[in-house]
């Protein structure tokens, strides 16, 4: 294989491969996002819950 073709296979297999690692990063991190999200949106339904108690409300 000549040279300028094997550089150019070796690029083309590392662009491949970035792109799967950061497809792989930013899958985890928005799954990280949204179990952060549902955590607040809970508590926030907590403390309203806990709210309406105090409140004398149900």
């Amino acid at each position: 294989m000549p040279e300028g073709e094997a550089d150019r296979l070796e690029d083309v297999l590392f662009e491949e491969l970035v792109e799967e690692l950061f497809d792989e990063v930013v899958e985890e991190l928005f799954d990280e996002v949204v179990e952060e999200l549902l955590l607040r949106d809970e508590l926030a339904v907590s403390v309203c819950d806990g709210g309406m108690m105090l409140l004398g409300g149900t």
